[in-house]
């Protein structure tokens, strides 16, 4: 697996210490250094404004028998093993060409406007396929916050 030249060069996006305690018991898939892209469209955030656009962030993935662990960073945003009823909701969508999610920013911000769709970039083999939770799955986010850092900086155009 290629990892991101930040990971290369400087080590942004190790797995956090949560997700590499759960790399401890049988795993399918523990990566660290993946390529995540962040898109957005009709993004309108108190003090920010975007249309379309899109940031390249570095994260980590671990893929265990009935759960799955993400993050973006040192920031955990994923554990489909502890679901929280008031957590803002993800569509999760696995293909070989990575795993997607899927979220309105509403859910996330009181007066949020847009859609947001991060896109862990990495080939799934078909073991990995097998033990993620099927495409189309709603799944709680634990750190939605995170996903919003790089567009709370940006200005209206």
């Amino acid at each position: 697996m290629k990892t991101a030249l930040r990971y290369r060069l400087f080590r942004a996006g190790k797995m956090p210490a949560e997700l590499r305690q759960a790399t401890a018991g049988s795993t399918v898939l523990a990566a660290e250094g993946i390529s995540v892209k962040e898109s957005v469209r009709g993004l309108r955030l108190p003090r920010a404004r975007v249309s379309t656009g899109s940031s390249l962030r570095v994260g980590s993935l671990v893929v265990a028998p009935g759960r799955l662990l993400a993050a973006i960073g040192s920031r955990k945003i994923l554990d489909t093993g502890h679901q929280d009823a008031s957590a803002p909701r993800a569509t999760l969508a696995c293909a070989a060409d990575g795993l997607r999610l899927k979220l309105d920013i509403a859910d996330i911000v009181d007066g949020g406007v847009g859609s947001l769709e991060v896109h862990y970039r990495l080939a799934l083999d078909a073991a990995a396929l097998g033990a993620l939770p099927a495409t189309g799955t709603g799944v709680a986010l634990t750190d939605a916050e995170a996903l919003l850092t790089p567009w709370h900086r940006s200005r209206a155009a």
